[in-house]
């Protein structure tokens, strides 16, 4: 077979099985918290917004989502915490979408003049309680965004 065609059926099997797996949706496992959406916006120099979006497949019994605890670095450096109280009923199995939004504030940090492209990074999880059980479901996410009015963080100081 001449190299142009095995260079052809490479690409045709590579495109082939992409395609492939952009049509199987992801499964959740029961408890399971999938990270849907993340993103920030700093509206003016020393606050801004952090938007997650959660989705959380049910565990097999009535529960209700009582806190959502997280931890948000911005280029690998720890930037904010916080836990939001949230009253979510979830329904014994199927997802179940949770959209948060944390106002961030910073007035002391200096911004930059210029779009930033950042890594955005969060951790977490999502505290349900049902009966007599509380339990902790773990989730955890990073992306790359541009964004505007940017705090400038200093690097970690070097431990001697």
């Amino acid at each position: 077979m001449p190299r142009s065609r095995v260079q052809l059926a490479l690409l045709w099997l590579l495109a082939a099985g992409c395609a492939g797996s952009r049509l199987q949706a992801a499964t959740l496992q029961p408890g399971e918290v999938l990270v849907q959406g993340l993103d920030v916006a700093f509206d003016e120099p020393g606050s801004g917004e952090l938007t997650l979006e959660l989705v959380m497949e049910g565990v097999g019994e009535p529960v209700q989502a009582q806190a959502v605890d997280w931890e948000v670095w911005l280029d690998n450096r720890y930037f904010a915490a916080g836990v939001e109280q949230v009253t979510r009923q979830l329904p014994v199995a199927g997802e179940t979408p949770l959209l948060l939004k944390f106002p961030l504030h910073f007035p002391k940090v200096p911004v930059a003049g210029e779009p930033q492209r950042l890594k955005l990074s969060i951790r977490g999880g999502v505290v349900l309680r049902g009966g007599t059980r509380e339990e902790r479901y773990p989730f955890e996410v990073s992306v790359f965004r541009r964004v505007e009015r940017a705090p400038v963080l200093e690097a970690p100081s070097a431990v001697e």
